[in-house]
């Protein structure tokens, strides 16, 4: 029966879509912060089409920027989070900071037509700067929400079986006892040979260490104090 601590390791073809996932979000975004660079460098509006002729069209390609930044972003976001999933070990939750990234890159760019506004006007153009930092603040109070979230609901200080700051101890805790090693009864009350369970907690050690939940170190240290508690 297979470990349940052991987990699968990601196959290669999950790790490069994940990875071009994560790569096409954020070509999305650059794409979307240069399109809308284009727009708030002409003064912040512009049209195309339509039975008028606009008194301030929009660059060229913008309008295909757009389109290509937002639906292709949507994509890319999807196989991200669809392959992170499969990976997992929260890789799936990186597409998370997608929202900040968009609204803090739009931001920015509100804020810098704001202090330094097209054309010739004198001073602060007001409402793109009371924009950007609406934008801003929708980049960064959902960071500082989670990151408030995982203060207040983090471990206790102090190591504790099983966690980051006491893998070994953990490990050591799942394995059989000295009593079991020396030849004790297992739970249907039949006589457990030492040897067999000196090698289900070496080969429960290797296991552990395999997937990094040990250090050498700390792999080390659990397999000396298996094979003392062994001996006794």
């Amino acid at each position: 029966m297979q470990d349940p601590q052991v987990h699968r390791a990601p196959s290669v073809p999950d790790v490069l879509l994940y990875l071009l996932g994560i790569a096409g979000v954020a070509a999305a975004i650059t794409i979307i912060f240069l399109a809308d660079r284009a727009v708030m460098d002409v003064g912040g509006n512009c049209a195309d089409g339509g039975p008028y002729v606009s008194a301030r069209p929009c660059p060229g390609g913008v309008a295909l920027a757009m389109l290509v930044g937002f639906l292709g972003g949507l994509a890319a976001l999807g196989l991200a989070a669809w392959k992170g999933a499969a990976i997992g070990g929260g890789a799936s939750s990186v597409v998370l900071l997608a929202w900040p990234a968009l609204f803090g890159v739009l931001g920015l760019s509100m804020l810098q037509s704001g202090f330094d506004p097209p054309g010739d006007d004198p001073g602060w153009a007001w409402g793109y700067v009371i924009t950007g930092v609406v934008f801003v603040a929708m980049a960064l109070i959902p960071l500082l929400a989670w990151w408030s979230f995982n203060w207040l609901t983090g471990p206790a200080a102090g190591p504790a079986a099983g966690t980051a700051a006491g893998p070994a101890a953990g490990a050591l805790a799942t394995e059989p006892s000295p009593v079991d090693a020396a030849g004790g009864s297992d739970s249907d009350g039949q006589a457990a040979r030492p040897d067999d369970a000196l090698v289900d907690g070496l080969e429960r050690l290797a296991a552990l260490h395999g997937t990094d939940a040990l250090t050498d170190e700390e792999y080390a240290r659990a397999k000396a104090e298996l094979l003392e508690g062994a001996d006794a």
